[in-house]
């Protein structure tokens, strides 16, 4: 058993000689560089597709730098146009209200004036002046004529009203 520690403990210290222990990872003492030759051809090689790749860079940058300038020409004019519809919808909708309330006042005033028309109109006096002063008679039964309507509203006569025959 002796001799199966003393090896193991030789094992471990030429392992510890070609490895160090830096927390839970371990790292060769001896790294050896690469050589330079595969350095410089990668080094060609890596600057050529720099030079492409600047060239695509600066041609991608101009396209995108003229979409956004676009895109943002017409976001912002897209909300010009909809501040502005917005404020003349919110000034029609005041007029409307205006003159929702002015209609409304001439109702009223209207209604007030027919009221106090017909409470200044004697009807009784108007019958006697028209029956003594003027001559005039009640219809009767026959000279009235009834006919249906489709707008009640007001009449309009067009021709004269057919009689009974």
């Amino acid at each position: 058993m002796t001799g199966n520690n003393n090896n193991n403990i030789a094992r471990r210290r030429r392992e510890s000689e070609r490895y160090y222990i830096d927390g839970n990872t371990a790292r060769r003492l001896n790294v050896q560089p690469e050589p330079q030759k595969k350095k410089k051809k990668q080094q060609v090689r890596q600057q050529e597709p720099e030079i492409r790749h600047e060239k695509r860079v600066s041609v991608f940058d101009l396209r995108y730098t003229l979409f956004l300038i676009i895109s943002v020409g017409i976001t912002l004019g897209t909300c010009f146009m909809y501040m502005r519809s917005n404020s003349e919808l919110t000034r029609a909708e005041r007029s409307v209200a205006a003159l929702q309330s002015q209609l409304q006042d001439i109702q009223e005033q209207n209604n007030s004036l027919k009221e106090s028309l017909n409470t200044t109109i004697d009807l009784e006096e108007v019958y006697q002046i028209a029956t003594k002063r003027l001559g005039m008679v009640c219809a009767n039964e026959e000279q009235v004529i009834y006919y249906n309507s489709s707008n009640s509203d007001y009449v309009r006569q067009y021709e004269s009203i057919p009689g009974r025959r």
